[in-house]
């Protein structure tokens, strides 16, 4: 490699032996990737990539020998892959979400579990989640002030969920920009839907600990929103239907190995199905509605909207996703009826055939719903990474 790119390589390499398994895709957020929405992205795209080129190797191996151990193999590893890893994916940035949430709070004390661990590693949340039931994230160690604020259980009870959806459009990004869905990202698109879908449909009586309970109790007795559960679970089912239904289904045959999206085309414009997805505000529920299209290059409108609580504000986000020879961007600029903004910017430039120079921009006040669930911060936040490509 190239002398210039030897001191950028030394820093990821120390940034990589701070990882608990090693990173496909690493930045200076990556240390934080327990408390980092960011962060635990990173690390769930690495542990994708790990497990794409596993379900290819397993693949391309039936192939060249279809023998019934080579079929029960792979369809055993397919099962896998969709059930624990599609759903574990989820979980893991799931719960990330609440430590944001608890770290931006001010917490002392946060923690990470599934089963009988309180204090559990990612790669044993993602691995081990949907085996043990689910997972959890705890704090402790407030400010009264904080503590007793109207809106610190709604922020923190929402970020999770709210965390699934970024995580989730982040796949569905990539995957338009690149105009197709491999099997592992169409595992971690349904886990994802699947993973929410349970938990919101859970019996909420005596569940003190579910995300949705504790929404609308806080909603309800901190600001005055009396929002029933079932007009959630509607609105939840509705986005996640109309959602899924226009993603494509991953097929699997010995000629294809990824799915394009379905659209509609006008002469040169190409109009991808619009996304829907719902989050939980600290003050409102809101409705996102995107239309993704693509002239030369792939953009994005979206329109985000309270259905429930606050409704005060309004959101409109504009999305650009060029690819060019050796750069990868991606800019989004989100925008309220009151004119506050916040701006995105998830770029790559390639070194070499396997890595790529990853910078990344999360810049705003934040005023909007996007960075509220995105880089929940203070600060503007910057990033310096590495993507290496198997």
């Amino acid at each position: 490699m190239n002398k210039k790119y030897t001191l950028l390589i030394y820093i990821i390499y120390i940034l990589f032996l701070t990882q608990p398994t090693p990173a496909i895709e690493i930045s200076t957020l990556s240390p934080d990737n327990e408390t980092t929405i960011e962060g635990a992205i990173e690390y769930t795209n690495s542990l994708r990539a790990i497990r794409q080129k596993t379900y290819m190797t397993l693949r391309q191996k039936y192939i060249n020998n279809p023998t019934y151990l080579n079929n029960l193999s792979r369809k055993l590893y397919n099962a896998i892959d969709m059930f624990i890893f599609g759903v574990g994916s989820s979980v893991t940035v799931h719960e990330v979400g609440h430590a944001n949430a608890y770290k931006y709070n001010g917490a002392t004390y946060i923690s990470l579990g599934t089963g009988n661990n309180n204090d559990a590693s990612l790669l044993e949340i993602y691995t081990m989640s949907v085996i043990n039931g689910g997972a959890f994230a705890t704090s402790a160690g407030y400010t009264s002030a904080i503590y007793n604020s109207p809106t610190r259980k709604t922020l923190e009870s929402g970020a999770g969920t709210n965390a699934n959806w970024t995580f989730k459009n982040r796949i569905l990004i990539n995957s338009l920009q690149q105009n197709k869905l491999t099997f592992t990202e169409h595992n971690d698109l349904a886990g994802t839907h699947l993973a929410v879908l349970i938990y919101i449909n859970e019996p909420l009586e005596d569940r003190t600990g579910n995300d949705f309970k504790i929404y609308l109790d806080s909603m309800q007795q901190n600001q005055g929103y009396d929002i029933s559960i079932e007009s959630l679970r509607t609105q939840f089912l509705l986005s996640s239907l109309l959602s899924y239904t226009f993603t494509p289904i991953y097929i699997e045959n010995s000629r294809i190995n990824s799915a394009e999206f379905k659209s509609i085309k006008l002469n040169n414009l190409r109009l991808f199905y619009p996304e829907f997805t719902p989050y939980l505000m600290p003050t409102a529920v809101t409705q996102q509605v995107e239309l993704f299209f693509k002239l030369k290059q792939l953009a994005s409108l979206a329109y985000e909207f309270p259905m429930y609580g606050n409704k005060s504000q309004t959101e409109v986000t504009l999305g650009w996703y060029p690819v060019y020879n050796k750069l990868n961007l991606k800019f989004r600029l989100s925008i309220t009826n009151t004119f506050n903004t916040y701006l995105s910017m998830n770029n790559e430039f390639e070194l070499s055939k396997r890595f790529n120079l990853m910078t990344k921009a999360f810049i705003g006040n934040l005023s909007t719903f996007a960075q509220k669930r995105e880089a929940l911060s203070n600060n503007s936040t910057y990033a310096l990474g590495i993507h290496y490509k198997l």
